[in-house]
């Protein structure tokens, strides 16, 4: 009775709020990125992209209104739906398998309902509250979301009748087990736990020395962490942050950022580091490829003057305006005046929107706070802007 008062209350509360929810995430960006999700689902439907490969995986599949979102970011990590997450990386076996475990509590929380006492239910519907959280994030596979959801499963299960199963392996097979079962407590704990941790030791303090300005040691912390977790492409990219504001070894910076891209092509803004690091070396036909690829990530088509979405965020505008610029000038450096044209004419496009809009929302006086940051944007806008004519009076002068 309690379980089936609480499931009325349930429906309920959730008939109440559905109006109010559906304009919430109508105006957050989880459903842009459910529906890229969706996309990278379908690419690798079956098997996935691979295990944590999400945010390497994700930026071909983002939606094209995904930046007219105010919550939008240049980085999307998560898919803000574990099961979505699951599926994209673990594919269509993983995903059953993920919901079989969960499945396979609900049979039993049913066929031994009569033995369930009131801590069982309560564990149960704990279990049932952090699944439906994980509709709209994916805390299940991270702390400390994991440990209380298996926690929950078992406890909701404790103290139940279950039948028992007792058999013993052949002696041969039994040493043979035990041998494993040593090798795996020494192996398994330096492999999967030691050597992680102490990266992320390290990655944290070369986090610490890079926001006091020690960049060297930064990039040293940086080194050894990627020594341990050699793959590891969030330690790849930070070492290319850290070696591209020290401006000490260009070369250096080169070998992480082509180590970066093969690692992931398309994760974060490699593809302009990697652009931007050929055009300082004047290959601007090697760089121009990046460039055109971080554009089709951000914008879609460089080749396309329209521009089908205005980011809600002035200061992602200006940086896909100033993005664009780069592509212009390595267009023209090419003597590929018409691209060269059609992408300024784009970035002048994105600009102007950009400032309308920043200026729609100082005429309706907001506080002080909010003010001042509206007219930073707008000066930020303005010296983007002097760029772009700096481009187009270059293009304006004949040959």
């Amino acid at each position: 009775m309690v379980a089936v008062g609480v499931s009325v209350l349930v429906v309920v509360a959730t008939v109440a709020a559905w109006k109010p929810l559906a304009r919430a995430l109508y105006e957050d960006v989880r459903v842009e990125i459910w529906r890229g999700t969706w996309g990278l689902i379908q690419q690798h439907l079956f098997f996935g992209a691979g295990s944590g490969a999400f945010a390497a995986e994700y930026p071909p599949f983002r939606t094209a209104t995904y930046f007219e979102k105010e919550k939008a970011a240049f980085f999307t990590d998560h898919a803000h739906n574990e099961w979505l997450e699951t599926w994209a990386e673990t594919g269509l076996l993983g995903v059953l398998t993920f919901a079989a475990v969960f499945l396979y509590a609900a049979i039993q929380w049913w066929r031994r309902r009569e033995q369930m006492r009131p801590q069982n239910w309560a564990f149960a519907l704990a279990t049932i509250a952090l699944l439906a959280h994980g509709t709209v994030e994916v805390s299940l596979r991270h702390p400390p979301g994991k440990f209380l959801v298996w926690l929950a499963v078992g406890l909701s299960l404790s103290g139940l009748p279950f039948p028992r199963f007792e058999w013993r392996l052949p002696p041969m097979l039994e040493r043979a087990f035990l041998v494993l079962g040593v090798f795996a407590l020494v192996i398994v704990p330096y492999e999967f736990v030691s050597l992680p941790v102490s990266a992320e030791l390290q990655w944290r303090r070369a986090l610490v020395a890079q926001d006091a300005g020690n960049l060297f040691r930064a990039a040293d912390e940086l080194e050894g962490a990627l020594q341990k977790q050699p793959h590891n492409i969030e330690y790849v990219y930070q070492l290319a942050v850290v070696l591209e504001r020290s401006a000490t070894d260009d070369d250096r910076l080169g070998e992480v950022l082509q180590r970066l891209h093969r690692l992931a092509p398309d994760y974060r803004s490699v593809n302009m580091k990697l652009g931007l690091w050929h055009y300082r070396r004047g290959r601007i036909a090697e760089a121009i490829p990046f460039l055109e690829r971080e554009i089709f990530l951000e914008l879609g088509d460089p080749s396309k003057i329209e521009m089908a979405v205005v980011p809600a965020k002035p200061e992602i505008a200006n940086a896909f305006a100033s993005d664009l610029c780069w592509l212009a000038g390595a267009y023209l450096d090419a003597d590929r005046r018409d691209e060269a044209w059609r992408t300024l004419n784009k970035a002048r496009t994105l600009l102007r929107k950009t400032r309308d809009l920043v200026e729609e929302e100082l005429e309706r006086d907001p506080d002080q706070e909010a003010a001042a940051h509206f007219r930073n944007q707008l000066a930020a806008l303005a010296q983007t802007k002097a760029i772009v004519d700096e481009l187009q009076k270059k293009l304006s002068q004949p040959r």
